[in-house]
Parts: C-alpha cells; structure tokens; sequence
C-alpha cells in the first residue's frame, strides 16, 4: 500500500555555519525540556536533521550534525507517537522512524544501520516497539529489497523478467501474510501494556473480526481508552464494519473548499468517484493529472468528492492551491482517526471508491496509484 511520502528541503552548508547554528541552541534551555540527541558515525558536518510529526506535518525542531553529534528539543507530550528523524547528507535523504513520548532519548549508529538497526535508550515505548521488530525485521528488509528491484525491473517486459516480476509479487504476499500473523500476535498478547500494540490495532480493523478488536478494546484500562489511539478503536466500533463492495455508501459531512458544510448525499443521479488522499502523499500527487481528465471525460455521469485525511486545514488548501482543485474537495480535520476515514477503510493513500447512482459501492481500489488505473476502473464500471 502506498503511503504518504514526506518531502523535505535540501539545505547545502558549510562547516562554519554549521557550526555556529549548532551553538546557537543554549544548552541552558534545553536541560529544562527533553530533547532527543545522539552519536552519529557516516555523516558529514553540517548535514542537517530534523526532528518531523506526520501527524500534523510540522517539524518540531532542526538542527546540523557536528563531530557525529547532534541535539534535539523533544516537545512531545506523555502519549507516544510515530516521529520522523531524517538526515539530508550528500543529497539523500535517511529516516529513522522512532515510537517516542516527551522522554530524553539518546540514539547511537552508523549511517548504514539508520533505517534498521540504529540503538535507542530512554524509551519506554520505543521498547514496546522493538519487541515487534525483533520478529518482523528480516520480513522487512527482504521486502524493501524484492521491491525496489521491482520498481527498477517493471519497465523490462521480456517474458524472463516478467515471470521474475510475477514471484517476486508472489513472495511479497507470502511476507505480507507472515508480518500480520506475527503482527496480530502481537497484539493480543500486548494490547495493554505496550500503546505500540494499541496503535497497530487500528491498522487491523479489516483483518480481525470485530468481535475480537471489541474484545481487545474492553481489555484496555482507562489510559488506554482515553489515549487518540483508543479513541480510534472506540470510533471504529461505533461507525460499525468497513464498507465494501455491494454495500450502500456511508453518507458523512465536511467542510468543502468554499467553507461550506457538504453531504454525500447531496449529489443525485450521477456515479460518485470518492477519492481518499493526503496532501504530502506522492502518488497521491501523481494521480490528479487523471482525475482532471476523468472529471472532463465524465462530467455528464460521474462527480469526483476527494477527501482530505490530513489534520491541519492549512495543509490541506495548500494542496488544493498547488494541484488547482476544481471539483469539490472536503475535510473533517480528524484525520485518519475520524469516522469517514475508518468506516470506508482508508489505511493507505490513494483510496479510491465508486459508487453508482442508486448509492451502492461497486469498485474499491485501495492499491494506489498506477498511470492509468482511474481511467480503466470507470471504462469497466461507468455505463
């Protein structure tokens, strides 16, 4: 499933200048908050990095390796979450992906080890994430490395190569298959004790009986429960089973683009593209050349409603701003935890769903985006 890709600026700075804005940070203020520092070997002076929230897609603070060394403001709260710490070096990008809270953490690793097997102290809750890991780790490497021969192999259409294509899919199933039993396992066995078991339940929504996910939510104590992470369970039991195929459409409200409030239901008598995307999200990005032809192809059956699962509002008019959207765009500013969101089972980015006339859902593509994908599903569907 395609994800959400953070773009980041590329900063070139010299060694001096690096070093003075590494001073400037007073070591006087940063002993009254937590911060997130480290020892760092592969890296150049004045290769900058920043510590980024996807959530509201802010970097919190940004600073410049110096001698290996670096130091970071951590200004987050008790509740841990998924933090990006990413180093521009040599005009590449490296991101490690910590599961921290306000906590004073302290990392140590070789430029090669940082995506995999970078070492972490101060972390309670990086902890509950690493007993995840330490299963699933190999799964993830072998997987990275099937698919970006894939990426550079899908071009050479020689029946060998297609046939290589065809098992490396194959085995990427089979890895995917392997990574949710040890995930679901997971879970049940940690789901209150570790908050990284709570926030890969909501990524199993579809993939546990929700008997089973009310079962776990009953087991939380009240911490838990109130955490975002066990709001969004309580949200996903509320909203009922993720749509799919055959199923009626799930009427919600948002804000569209020209401020008003806006139902689904509100559209009569034309096929409905329902497009579910995050501003940052390439393929996300890729796919709005298509979704304007289609929108012009169309405009006498079929009304595109693109659905912004971005919190911050201001993130989501610029995307509208940048990509010039002239069908109707909406958001609830709930993010990826809101009602509409989970009820249409949107765990990756593009979404795509259609839904006929009368209501009813007749295509979910929830694979991403590939050039031509939107246009071949309503030729099939669009009569």
């Amino acid at each position: 499933m395609k994800k959400a890709i953070l773009f980041i600026s590329i900063f070139s700075l010299n060694f001096l200048s690096a070093q003075q804005k590494h001073n400037s940070i007073k070591p006087k203020n940063l002993e009254k908050e937590k911060t997130f520092s480290g020892k760092l070997t592969g890296f150049n002076n004045g290769d900058k990095i920043k510590f980024y929230d996807p959530e509201i897609m802010k970097t919190l603070d940004s600073t410049y390796i110096v001698d290996g060394k670096f130091k970071l403001k951590n200004p987050l709260g008790k509740i841990p979450k998924t933090i990006f710490i990413t180093v521009v070096s040599e005009n590449k990008y490296f991101t490690f992906i910590p599961f921290i809270a306000g906590e004073n953490i302290e990392i140590s690793g070789d430029k090669k080890d940082f995506k995999y097997n970078l070492v972490v102290n101060g972390s309670k809750f990086q902890k509950g994430k690493e007993l995840l890991e330490k299963e699933t780790k190999k799964y993830k490497i072998e997987r990275d490395s099937l698919s970006k021969y894939f990426r550079l192999k899908q071009s050479d259409t020689t029946n060998t190569n297609l046939e290589i294509l065809k098992n490396i899919k194959k085995r990427v199933n089979e890895i995917d298959n392997l990574s949710d039993v040890i995930t679901s396992k997971y879970i049940k066995e940690h789901i209150n004790t570790h908050y990284y078991a709570l926030v890969n339940l909501a990524f199993y929504f579809n993939k546990l009986p929700k008997s089973e996910i009310q079962d776990l939510y009953n087991k939380l104590d009240k911490e838990h429960k109130e955490s975002v992470y066990g709001k969004k369970v309580k949200t996903f039991l509320e909203v009922g089973n993720i749509l799919k195929e055959g199923d009626f459409y799930f009427d919600f409200e948002a804000k569209g683009q020209d401020n008003k409030v806006h139902k689904l239901s509100e559209i009569k008598d034309k096929y409905i593209l329902l497009d579910f995307y995050e501003t940052y999200c390439g393929p996300c990005a890729a796919s709005v050349s298509e979704l304007k032809k289609m929108a012009e192809q169309y405009k006498d059956k079929l009304q595109i409603v693109s659905f912004c699962a971005d919190k911050p509002e201001d993130i989501w008019r610029k995307g509208i701003n940048q990509n010039k959207i002239d069908w109707l765009s909406l958001w609830d500013g709930k993010g990826t935890s809101g009602p509409t969101v989970l009820k249409y089972g949107s765990d990756g980015f593009p979404t795509f769903i259609l839904i006929d006339k009368m209501g009813k859902i007749i295509k979910i593509d929830n694979s991403g985006y590939g050039e031509g994908s939107i246009e071949k599903m309503l030729k099939e569907n669009i009569k």
